[in-house]
């Protein structure tokens, strides 16, 4: 983990130039935006950035779905406000020079409502439920299969 002291002296230093802030779509693929890091430490830690709302209803094939009424072809695509979880800071080992951070997903930036097709916003729910029945916490793992066809 890193800090958000520790990633100003490292952009002052010259160790990191961009951020990655990364919030996932409806399929839990990581999409979001490359930052210069001045910029970054400057504005989007305090203000967030916004993010399009059609990652939310673009399925794998990059077809929109219609089935979510969170933006739609009557309403438009318009913005979501993406605000860094700074527990999440981290440097990414695969990219010289670049940091790479999760976001929380709001409504806009005068509407502090998450946005309710986030994954990261249904997991949180979900953890709470999961505490609300008494359980101390929850685990999770992913599924992953392989097949090999002649």
């Amino acid at each position: 983990m890193l800090g958000v002291e520790e990633l100003k002296q490292k952009v002052a230093a010259g160790e990191i130039e961009t951020v990655m802030i990364i919030c996932p779509d409806s399929e839990c693929r990581p999409k979001g935006k490359t930052i210069e890091a001045n910029y970054f430490c400057d504005s989007v830690l305090a203000h967030g950035k916004n993010i399009c709302s059609a990652i939310y209803v673009v399925d794998h094939n990059c077809n929109i779905v219609t089935a979510c009424e969170i933006c739609t072809w009557n309403t438009g695509f318009g913005d979501f406000q993406a605000y860094p979880d700074i527990n999440s800071l981290k440097i990414a080992s695969w990219m010289p020079k670049t940091a790479v951070i999760f976001t929380n997903m709001q409504m806009s930036p005068s509407d502090a409502s998450p946005v309710w097709v986030c994954p990261r916003v249904i997991l949180k729910s979900v953890e709470e439920k999961v505490r609300a029945a008494g359980f101390s916490g929850s685990n999770a793992a992913s599924e992953l299969e392989f097949f090999m066809f002649n």
